[in-house]
């Protein structure tokens, strides 16, 4: 059994025990927190669905025939298999984000690329990778909720980082546009625990 065969089990079972605190105040703690993940889990939920029709799209397959797969109006999927374009997501991936302690998650960028450079641009930094920053929404379930985190990616792909993204899209900060990042930085943004791998900068 997966855990998506299991995950709304979880989310009644939560539900549940939100409803059953008998102070309004944890009670109302306890369904804003489902909330905040909820919301969190939908947004990359729809990410991970936008780029699976993406793929589909770079298939045979045209929109009709994606539309009766998926049992979805052609319409919506003419709008997912097109969304990267319309809202300008770059390409080049996030490959690591520093923390307001230091810490840079999964490893320093000279470790993950080393031997750059690996953007071109007035900001590119001494060690060969762009530097911009994320902001992660206070009311995310994130423990970087708040943080304005700096990261490094490439402003061009290389070919030497693996585009294993999630599809989810982040806004720079001072670059005002959407980039995906790799899988280790997705996660490491929303664990849930102080588990992810990460180095202090001396």
């Amino acid at each position: 059994m997966t855990a998506l065969d299991t995950w709304y089990a979880e989310l009644r079972h939560a539900l549940a025990q939100a409803a059953e605190q008998a102070d309004p105040v944890k009670r109302a703690q306890h369904a804003a927190r489902i909330q905040r993940e909820l919301a969190q889990g939908t947004e990359e939920a729809a990410a991970i669905y936008r780029i699976a029709i993406e793929k589909l799209k770079e298939s045979d397959l045209s929109y009709g025939q994606i539309s009766t797969t998926l049992a979805i109006a052609r319409g919506t999927v003419q709008g997912h298999a097109e969304h990267s374009r319309r809202i300008g997501l770059v390409p080049g991936l996030i490959f690591a984000f520093r923390d307001k302690a230091g810490r840079w998650y999964p490893a320093r960028p000279e470790e993950i690329l080393p031997g750059g450079p690996y953007a071109t641009g007035d900001s590119i930094t001494s060690d060969g990778f762009r530097e911009d920053s994320i902001t992660i929404r206070g009311d995310r379930p994130s423990r970087f909720a708040g943080q304005e985190l700096v990261c490094a990616y490439e402003d061009t792909p290389s070919g030497r980082i693996t585009d294993d993204s999630p599809g989810y899209g982040y806004h720079l900060t001072n670059y005002g546009r959407q980039r995906r990042a790799t899988r280790a930085v997705h996660n490491a943004l929303w664990a849930l625990a102080e588990d992810a791998p990460g180095e202090t900068t001396a």
